[in-house]
Protein backbone atom coordinates (compact mmCIF):
# COMPACT_ATOMS: atom_id res chain seq x y z
CA UNK A 1 0.00 0.00 0.00
CA UNK A 2 1.80 2.79 -1.56
CA UNK A 3 0.65 7.11 -0.93
CA UNK A 4 -1.53 5.60 1.70
CA UNK A 5 -3.72 9.13 3.27
CA UNK A 6 -6.92 8.02 5.14
CA UNK A 7 -8.89 10.74 7.17
CA UNK A 8 -9.86 8.56 10.16
CA UNK A 9 -12.27 10.11 11.15
CA UNK A 10 -15.03 9.30 8.89
CA UNK A 11 -14.21 5.41 9.30
CA UNK A 12 -13.89 6.43 13.66
CA UNK A 13 -16.94 4.25 14.47
CA UNK A 14 -14.84 0.72 13.22
CA UNK A 15 -12.50 1.65 16.31
CA UNK A 16 -14.59 3.32 18.84
CA UNK A 17 -15.67 1.63 22.22
CA UNK A 18 -16.11 2.06 25.94
CA UNK A 19 -13.12 2.29 26.05
CA UNK A 20 -11.13 4.09 23.32
CA UNK A 21 -12.69 6.45 21.07
CA UNK A 22 -11.02 8.27 17.76
CA UNK A 23 -12.05 11.73 17.04
CA UNK A 24 -9.85 12.46 14.14
CA UNK A 25 -6.70 11.90 12.67
CA UNK A 26 -5.06 11.33 9.27
CA UNK A 27 -3.30 8.31 8.46
CA UNK A 28 -0.58 8.58 5.69
CA UNK A 29 2.45 6.50 4.76
CA UNK A 30 3.69 2.79 2.80
CA UNK A 31 3.02 -0.16 4.14
CA UNK A 32 4.31 -3.89 2.40
CA UNK A 33 2.82 -6.97 3.62
CA UNK A 34 4.50 -9.93 1.89
CA UNK A 35 4.96 -13.65 2.98
CA UNK A 36 2.12 -16.40 3.34
CA UNK A 37 -1.33 -15.58 4.69
CA UNK A 38 -0.61 -17.51 7.60
CA UNK A 39 2.70 -15.51 8.89
CA UNK A 40 2.91 -12.31 6.94
CA UNK A 41 6.04 -10.09 7.05
CA UNK A 42 5.11 -6.40 7.51
CA UNK A 43 7.43 -3.33 6.07
CA UNK A 44 6.86 0.03 6.26
CA UNK A 45 6.48 3.53 7.72
CA UNK A 46 3.39 4.96 8.74
CA UNK A 47 2.52 8.31 10.58
CA UNK A 48 -1.06 9.53 12.23
CA UNK A 49 -1.22 13.04 11.79
CA UNK A 50 -2.95 15.34 14.75
CA UNK A 51 -5.21 12.67 16.35
CA UNK A 52 -7.27 13.25 18.88
CA UNK A 53 -8.68 10.56 21.23
CA UNK A 54 -9.54 9.50 24.77
CA UNK A 55 -9.82 6.20 26.95
CA UNK A 56 -12.99 7.06 28.23
CA UNK A 57 -13.26 4.74 31.04
CA UNK A 58 -10.00 5.71 32.21
CA UNK A 59 -9.19 9.40 31.18
CA UNK A 60 -11.65 10.99 29.79
CA UNK A 61 -9.25 13.79 28.55
CA UNK A 62 -8.32 14.28 24.94
CA UNK A 63 -4.70 12.94 24.17
CA UNK A 64 -3.44 15.17 21.16
CA UNK A 65 -0.37 15.63 19.18
CA UNK A 66 0.71 16.38 16.00
CA UNK A 67 2.25 13.47 14.53
CA UNK A 68 2.82 9.75 16.04
CA UNK A 69 5.10 7.86 13.79
CA UNK A 70 4.97 4.10 13.58
CA UNK A 71 7.36 1.87 12.09
CA UNK A 72 6.96 -1.88 10.90
CA UNK A 73 9.76 -4.48 10.46
CA UNK A 74 9.13 -7.94 9.77
CA UNK A 75 7.11 -9.05 12.64
CA UNK A 76 7.37 -6.03 15.33
CA UNK A 77 5.54 -2.72 14.82
CA UNK A 78 7.27 0.16 16.58
CA UNK A 79 5.80 3.68 18.06
CA UNK A 80 8.50 5.98 18.48
CA UNK A 81 8.24 8.32 21.55
CA UNK A 82 5.68 10.62 20.97
CA UNK A 83 4.46 13.65 23.79
CA UNK A 84 0.85 14.00 23.77
CA UNK A 85 -0.71 17.20 25.49
CA UNK A 86 -3.51 15.98 27.67
CA UNK A 87 -5.55 18.79 29.53
CA UNK A 88 -2.90 21.08 30.63
CA UNK A 89 0.26 18.62 30.49
CA UNK A 90 2.02 16.27 28.87
CA UNK A 91 3.04 12.67 28.65
CA UNK A 92 5.37 10.69 26.68
CA UNK A 93 4.66 7.62 25.28
CA UNK A 94 6.29 4.67 22.97
CA UNK A 95 5.81 1.37 22.47
CA UNK A 96 6.40 -1.68 20.86
CA UNK A 97 4.32 -4.50 19.65
CA UNK A 98 5.45 -8.43 18.56
CA UNK A 99 3.78 -10.52 16.65
CA UNK A 100 3.89 -14.78 16.02
CA UNK A 101 2.06 -14.52 12.67
CA UNK A 102 -1.58 -13.11 13.66
CA UNK A 103 -1.11 -13.56 17.00
CA UNK A 104 0.00 -10.92 19.34
CA UNK A 105 3.42 -12.08 21.25
CA UNK A 106 4.25 -9.31 23.07
CA UNK A 107 3.13 -5.84 23.97
CA UNK A 108 5.01 -2.96 25.62
CA UNK A 109 3.75 0.56 26.64
CA UNK A 110 6.43 2.86 28.06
Amino acid sequence: MNNVYWDLSKIAYIFNSDMFTLYSGILSGNLSISGPVGGPEFNGTMSLLSPDFNLPQYIPDHFTTEEIKVFFSQEEISLTETLFLVRTGYVAVSGLISMDRWALANFVVN
